[in-house]
């Protein structure tokens, strides 16, 4: 597909910034700043990895610790050649035990568990990328749409300020006969409407604005215009082939047909045996009597062997290998809605480039013809009407050019998000700016 010099222009239908007018650039980097889902999404991939250091513990012996107080009190009564004596006698006993566990075989859920984890840290990193990828094509989106709501008030201002001047005109010759009350009349309903249009079009850019603010954090101010947009691929096939690859969407439903396929072998593991390797030192003392204690130490090699569970670890094999399946489904799901983006954004691009190349074209006839009608009308050839009409028709040219630059511009990016490879550097930004 070849891009049309005419995609990349929107900046011209915009004011020229100051010195150091507010750029794209900055406001992506506010947006990522603030915006409460990319937190969401980083707290994630931070709670997956937790995940992987729980599962990476069952490797680790279990080590414990413990010391026994105990005291009771002892009174006996006793009969002898004197009479009845009670006794009471306090007894205090202390044992200090460390105990230790090492599982040495697991049927391979620790492995299993392990890997579940590392595709869980995968999928909540693929998470992320399309986090970062809906802020930036949001922010993108309120970026453009402000330029392009201001290129509209600017124009429509421009077209009501000429029909004013025509408006004194026609009634200046009104004055002197050269036309007819129709004339001052169509006249005067031509500026109304443009009136009109100029109000929607400065409230449309009002609401431009306030969808800028909950994008990026705060009203914008001057905005610079937008630079060239990244080239996207040659060819349809090379982006399918590409967003096949590197498609959060398709790469976390991968990630997650990965942790179904782990969770079989976890649930597999509880028909295996088990071996655990127990070691135990113990210390206890009676301070009841003196210098009566015990010592011990005592290594227990445990092996345990299921041998019937009525059913139910079979049951959760099973149904572990349906959620395999599942996943599966899912991932070929994913994978034909990334296809179908993708092949959707590029002929959407290619279509608003021919649009825009359509619309300089129709901008430049209509200047001509409008130059062309006044011109005839000064010899009479021309009525008041058809110069409104010409008048109109340039005014829908020049706002149909600014809409088409800014839906090509933005169709450059969507194509990239349906790809899967928008990101902070395609915008020539660096990973530390946000």
């Amino acid at each position: 597909m070849r891009l049309r010099s005419a995609l990349f222009a929107l900046g011209v239908c915009v004011v020229a910034p100051a010195a150091r007018a507010e750029t794209l650039e900055d406001a992506v980097a506010s947006a990522f700043a603030n915006n409460p889902t990319l937190v969401d999404a980083r707290l994630g991939v931070r709670s997956a990895r937790e995940d992987r250091r729980q599962a990476s513990a069952s490797y680790m012996p279990q080590v414990d610790f413990g010391i026994d107080f105990s005291g009771r009190i002892l009174e006996t009564r006793q009969r002898g050649l004197f009479g009845i004596s009670n006794n009471v006698d306090v007894l205090d006993n202390r044992t200090i035990a460390l105990r230790a566990v090492q599982r040495l075989y697991s049927g391979g859920r620790r492995r299993a568990e392990v890997n579940q984890a590392e595709a869980g840290i995968n999928s909540a990193q693929e998470a992320v990328r399309q986090a970062e990828q809906e802020v930036l094509i949001r922010t993108i989106r309120v970026y453009a749409d402000v330029l392009r709501d201001q290129a509209n008030v600017r124009i429509r201002t421009e077209y009501a300020e000429s029909l004013a001047q025509d408006l004194r005109g026609t009634q200046r010759r009104l004055d002197v006969g050269d036309v007819t009350r129709t004339d001052l009349s169509q006249s005067q309903a031509r500026y109304a409407r443009a009136l009109a249009g100029l109000a929607q079009a400065r409230a449309e850019l009002e609401q431009s604005r306030a969808s800028y603010e909950a994008v990026v954090g705060y009203p914008p101010g001057e905005l610079a215009p937008l630079d060239t947009p990244p080239a996207p691929p040659l060819s349809l096939q090379d982006a399918t082939r590409e967003a096949e690859a590197i498609n959060p969407d398709l790469l976390q439903a991968r990630h997650e047909a990965r942790a179904a396929r782990s969770q079989v072998d976890v649930e597999r593991s509880s028909l295996e045996p088990s071996i655990d390797l127990l070691g135990s030192l113990n210390y206890a003392s009676d301070v009841t009597q003196e210098g009566d204690m015990s010592q011990s130490a005592q290594v227990t090699a445990r092996v345990s062997i299921p041998l019937f569970e009525g059913g139910f670890y079979q049951s959760r094999i099973r149904q572990s290998r349906i959620a395999v399946e599942r996943a599966d489904q899912r991932t070929e799901s994913a994978r034909r809605a990334v296809r179908a983006n993708v092949a959707s954004s590029w002929y959407a691009l290619d279509a608003a480039a021919e649009v825009v190349e359509a619309a300089h074209v129709q901008l430049g006839a209509d200047e001509a013809a409008l130059d062309g009608v006044r011109r005839e009308q000064g010899v009479g050839l021309r009525s008041t009407l058809d110069v409104l009409n010409a008048q109109q028709e340039l005014l829908d040219s020049e706002l149909g050019v600014v809409r088409a630059e800014r839906d090509a511009y933005v169709a450059v990016f969507e194509l990239l998000q349906s790809m899967g490879v928008l990101s902070i550097e395609a915008l020539g930004m660096s990973r530390a700016a946000p």
